[in-house]
């Protein structure tokens, strides 16, 4: 599902409007960040959740993104 979301958005450049109107609030944000809890990890071996972490600049544009474990 996280696949089908990247190739039909363009997150970087994005306000953090835009991303609350995608996604929802997120389970943890800062200033700089918000945490999306994804559920358990791809893949066979299930063992960690994942979680899409998304970067804001100070202006709240969103300038990167990754997914981490867990």
């Amino acid at each position: 599902m996280i696949d089908d979301f990247f190739s039909d958005y363009k997150i970087k450049g994005m306000t953090r409007e835009e991303i609350y109107s995608l996604l929802g609030k997120p389970e943890n944000k800062t200033d700089k960040e918000l945490q999306y809890y994804l559920g358990p990890e791809q893949g066979l071996v299930r063992i960690d959740s994942e979680i899409l972490v998304i970067y804001l600049n100070k202006k709240d544009i969103v300038i990167n993104y990754e997914l981490k474990t867990d």
